[in-house]
């Protein structure tokens, strides 16, 4: 019996050394003891949200900025060298621009000459018109130009009308007025003498006037008269006023009337004193018989 009873006194200490294992045990699972997979979960946690940044988040904001302004994109770092022209290369250029030159001035130069082409067909226009309608009208008919305005007009008398057997005179290239012009022109009639009465008298009965046959053209400021011949001139004028006579009979005055634009484009017309035939000519040419 007491030795039954010293087995029971030892298994009693055993038992409350195994609850209190137990108890601690269950605390240490619990409370006391920090559970290791609760601190990696919440350390996890934290390291995927915001305490630990994500590399895959900076990664994406850095690609982000390199595509952007931020960053340059590499295919702009990598630029070719810049290099020059070669001789063959400039070459080339100096041959295609001399063919464009070569193509651009004639052009150019035709439509500068077109302006002139056309006044000059014009004029000719108006001196074949003014030989036919002298024929009509069975009188004095002439073409009036003036170099210094660059004009040209019509004039035409009542009847036919003889040229003065002494001819014009002229000074520097210039016609210088006649008496009978300047007796026209005479506003103070009173102080005239009988004679110069009679003389105007007759003068204005043979005056001419201007008409519609052709009208008063100008020239424009590009083209001008060059110098103009009358086979009743002293000389070629080249500044004043110049007549080209024209009569019923159908006869009219030898002439060259030169038109130019610029310095060097020169156009002629020459016209034929038996038929009144104007040829048109490039350059600069007298008519027959022409005083130098």
């Amino acid at each position: 019996m007491h030795r039954a009873a010293m087995i029971e006194c030892a298994r009693r200490p055993l038992r409350k050394r195994e609850g209190r294992l137990g108890e601690l045990g269950s605390r240490r699972g619990t409370a006391e003891v920090p559970s290791n997979s609760g601190r990696l979960g919440e350390l996890g946690s934290r390291r995927g949200t915001a305490e630990v940044p994500s590399n895959s988040g900076r990664l994406g904001e850095l690609g982000s900025r390199r595509g952007t302004a931020e960053v340059p994109s590499n295919r702009f770092e990598a630029r070719s060298p810049a290099r020059g022209m070669t001789l063959i290369e400039i070459c080339i250029a100096i041959g295609i621009a001399a063919g464009l030159m070569a193509i651009a001035i004639p052009a150019v130069s035709n439509i500068t000459r077109a302006q002139l082409r056309q006044k000059s067909g014009q004029l000719a226009g108006g001196l074949r018109s003014l030989y036919g309608a002298s024929a009509l009208r069975s009188a004095t008919c002439r073409l009036v130009f003036d170099l210094d305005e660059g004009s040209y007009e019509s004039e035409c008398a009542k009847s036919t009308v003889r040229l003065s057997a002494e001819g014009e005179k002229s000074q520097n290239g210039k016609r210088e007025k006649s008496k009978d012009e300047e007796l026209l022109e005479e506003k103070n009639q009173q102080g005239l003498s009988d004679q110069d009465k009679a003389k105007l008298e007759l003068l204005q009965k043979s005056a001419f006037s201007s008409t519609n046959d052709v009208p008063k053209t100008m020239l424009g400021k590009e083209v001008r008269f060059s110098s103009i011949w009358v086979e009743h001139q002293p000389e070629a004028y080249t500044a004043g006023k110049a007549f080209i006579y024209f009569w019923p009979t159908g006869v009219s005055e030898g002439a060259s009337v030169q038109l130019a634009q610029g310095e060097d484009d020169v156009m002629s017309l020459i016209v034929s004193p038996l038929t009144g035939r104007v040829q048109v000519m490039n350059g600069a040419h007298d008519a027959p018989g022409q005083k130098k």
